[in-house]
């Protein structure tokens, strides 16, 4: 397997056969932060990159929090207010 080429401005440079044949590694990479430009013909023509992940809304995060397992709580739980 070849290493990717790096284009003119330093970003990883794939060719569209190379996506072909290792398109899940590419992926991968891809999932993890990198961007690539795809070339055509030596020409880059698109660029790879993920997707920016929506943004969780307060009521969300607060919702998540309360369904983990607080300390001696049951796994799934949902955490309770102050029990006097």
């Amino acid at each position: 397997m070849r290493a990717l080429a790096q284009g003119l401005d330093g970003r990883e440079t794939v060719s569209v056969r190379e996506l072909r044949q290792r398109g899940g590694d590419v992926l991968t990479q891809v999932e993890l932060g990198d961007s690539k430009v795809i070339t055509r013909d030596g020409v880059p023509v698109a660029e790879l990159r993920v997707l920016p992940r929506p943004r969780k809304s307060t009521a969300e995060i607060l919702r998540e929090a309360r369904r983990l397992p607080g300390e001696g709580q049951g796994r799934g739980r949902p955490i309770r207010g102050n029990q006097h």
